[in-house]
């Protein structure tokens, strides 16, 4: 059974460039898992197998990462999901 062990948030890192500039990159959010091979792969929405052995891991990937990305949702914005809460006036 495969298990996730760890996951990493996505951020932008920064490259100074020259005297004035700088250069933003993507990294994409992080998902570590065992496998069921015992290999122990970086797996992103865009790289979801094995490297090992090459079994898609998919489903748990897009599983995890959707339920981070709720919980990080909930945290960054939790007026949307404030119920009861008619004082607020909030359109959603």
């Amino acid at each position: 059974m495969t298990q996730v062990i760890t996951s990493t948030a996505g951020y932008y890192e920064v490259q100074e460039v020259g005297e004035f500039g700088r250069v933003y990159k993507w990294r994409p959010e992080i998902v570590v898992v065992e496998c069921t091979c015992g290999g122990k792969p970086n797996l992103t929405n865009s790289a979801t197998n094995c490297v090992a052995c090459g079994a898609d891991h998919s489903s748990i990937i897009r599983e995890w990462l959707g339920a981070a990305r709720r919980l990080e949702e909930r945290k960054n914005h939790p007026w949307r999901y404030a119920r009861g809460n008619e004082e607020a006036k909030i359109t959603f």
